[in-house]
């Protein structure tokens, strides 16, 4: 089987700059905010449960 070299630049190895460390994601309080409504809806349900 014979095939033809491709010759365009997307088509080499590694085309971009290499970067020494990772970017790092933004710091915010979605995590945790969504952690503090998870557990105000967990303890809701429970009450529901015992008081219902």
């Amino acid at each position: 089987m014979r095939s033809t070299p491709i010759d365009s630049e997307a088509a080499q190895a590694y085309s971009g700059t290499p970067r020494q460390t990772p970017a790092t994601p933004p710091k915010g309080a979605s995590g945790s905010a969504l952690v503090v409504i998870g557990v105000v809806v967990l303890l809701g349900l429970v009450l529901w449960g015992l008081l219902g």
